[in-house]
């Protein structure tokens, strides 16, 4: 960083002028959200909402069993109970119902007299489904941000979409657009449920723009000025100063898609009551069990990660019958630091594969799937995240097809994509000025920084197998379980002296004493 201070740096880095810095460091305050009122769909759906409350009529919210469906189901219970609606809702088991409304969750609503059901977060392609309830005079709402399977129009003049609605040009979680729901009924935003909205931001990955930008700034202001204890104790530091993105993607969603992934009966609703207790005895009761589900959620796929095979391919495909169907997307997800798309599959009751295929930037699995969907029986999801079910007979046939698909869709993908630093960015002020530039996320990563070190100065012989390079008592390199790979590399490059390791900038406390670190994700030998 010679002649040029790191300001300017990340400028150039994410292609920004001091300008549009500027306009998004201010996306801070509710009134950077857009007006919904301005938009006919939002209406159409307010104005129905407030018929039912006002003529007391059963409402059933159905949700999904991921953060964003919580969340989003949350949202909307919350804003209806505080307006005394004739509220009732349901969380699905991804065992015992797969995902979005079915025809037999419906019968079941019949059978209770429920007079409309709130799909949020599903039912953008359901069809069927919804024709189903309109033979039964049940009103459908739906308020989801998927991808429609088909062109043609819902069988319900109620929805609200980000796209179908051209409310946004970009994609907002279905916790957002019901927070919208939730002002356009209580004429203000609820902090909480603007919360709730921001960590669904995270969660599903929404691209970190514009409102998506303003919503996660929000989140982060109200989670530290409210100290909600419900999301405080999925931490276990309700006394932590600060909350930081870092607790909210690493520690408060993963502990909640747990309880998806894993739990195979139908008591995942108890995840709305506990977001929803004022009790602090039913919450630390109800947080013991999340982390227990959690721990064996780690051991889960630790055990099954451990089995890959290592390839040199640039697909990972897996196709299991003993996989827990639950843990497929979180499986995906974390093999695609080893490759470029990765698709695990398992077996459901129906006898039919359920998959979760993930793929780093450039490539489109939309276009993929678009490409196959001749041999797929249900689809949802967005072009790097996105779920299938296939039936046996076909899955080696999509298997052939996609591989070639993937390989002729042409990759962007840059690897060299770091700032080359030097020692000084271990400080606050280089730290601070980092933080300036965010939040970090989908399109908006948080930059990683190259440190070279001489080879002569590591210690390559550690038995903990993790690299540490102490600067002073402030600065350090780390990169854990990463000795032997370096020696490996280093035995058939003789003549290389410098190790370049990147990775992220880190900030922690220890023993009152700020600690800065470049924690290292990978390496090159020069």
């Amino acid at each position: 960083m010679i002649n040029k201070t790191l300001h300017e740096i990340l400028l150039k880095h994410f292609n920004m002028t001091n300008e549009e810095f500027f306009n998004r460091k201010k996306l801070t305050e509710l009134e950077y959200l857009k007006d919904p009122n301005l938009n006919s769909d939002f209406v159409n759906v307010i104005s129905k909402l407030k018929q039912l409350i006002k003529d007391k009529k059963k409402i059933l919210v159905y949700g999904d069993y991921d953060v964003d469906g919580i969340t989003a189901t949350t949202i909307i219970v919350k804003t209806l109970k505080s307006l005394d609606a004739n509220v009732v809702y349901y969380i699905p088991s991804r065992y015992l119902d797969g995902y979005g409304l079915s025809k037999n969750i419906i019968t079941k609503a019949i059978e209770s007299k429920v007079n409309a059901i709130i799909c949020v977060d599903n039912g953008i392609s359901k069809y069927d489904e919804i024709d189903y309830c309109n033979k039964n005079n049940i009103d459908v709402i739906v308020i989801d941000h998927h991808e429609k399977m088909e062109k043609r129009e819902l069988p319900t003049k109620y929805v609200f979409h980000q796209f179908e609605s051209n409310f946004t040009s970009y994609n907002i979680s279905a916790a957002f657009l019901s927070l919208f729901i939730s002002f356009g009924l209580l004429n203000y935003y609820d902090p909480y449920c603007v919360t709730l909205a921001g960590i669904a931001c995270y969660s599903d990955c929404m691209p970190l723009v514009e409102m998506n930008v303003c919503l996660v700034n929000l989140m982060l202001k109200y989670i530290n000025q409210y100290r909600y204890k419900n999301l405080l104790k999925l931490i276990n530091q309700e006394d932590k100063a600060e909350i930081t993105s870092d607790d909210i993607n690493f520690t408060i969603i993963s502990k909640l898609n747990s309880l998806g992934r894993m739990i195979e009966n139908r008591t995942l609703y108890k995840i709305v009551d506990y977001l929803l207790t004022d009790d602090e005895q039913s919450m630390d009761s109800f947080v013991k069990q999340i982390d227990n589900i959690n721990n064996n959620k780690k051991e889960y796929v630790k055990e099954f990660v451990s089995d890959f095979e290592t390839s040199n391919d640039t697909i990972l495909f897996v196709v299991s019958d003993n996989l827990k169907l639950g843990l497929t997307g979180l499986i995906a997800t974390r093999m695609l630091d080893k490759y470029d798309i990765s698709c695990v599959f398992a077996l459901n009751n129906d006898n039919n594969y359920v998959g979760s295929l993930r793929s780093n930037e450039g490539y489109n699995l939309l276009e993929l799937i678009e490409k196959n969907k001749d041999l797929i029986t249900q689809f949802g999801g967005h072009k790097n995240a996105c779920g299938v079910t296939i039936s046996k007979e076909n899955i080696k046939e999509f298997e052939t097809r996609f591989r070639k698909s993937a390989k002729s869709q042409k990759t962007s993908l840059q690897y060299d994509n770091y700032i080359l630093s030097n020692f000084d960015l271990l400080s606050e002020d280089c730290y601070e000025t980092l933080m300036e530039f965010g939040p970090f996320g989908e399109q908006f990563s948080e930059p990683e920084f190259a440190l070279d070190i001489n080879v002569n100065d590591l210690n390559l012989q550690r038995t903990d197998n993790h690299l540490i390079y102490r600067i002073d008592q402030t600065k350090s390199v780390v990169f854990f379980n990463v000795l032997s790979k370096i020696n490996e590399k280093l035995e058939n490059e003789n003549d290389k002296k410098k190790l370049r390791i990147i990775g992220k900038l880190e900030k922690s406390i220890f023993k009152s004493k700020a600690q800065y670190q470049l924690k290292g994700s990978y390496f090159i030998i020069l």
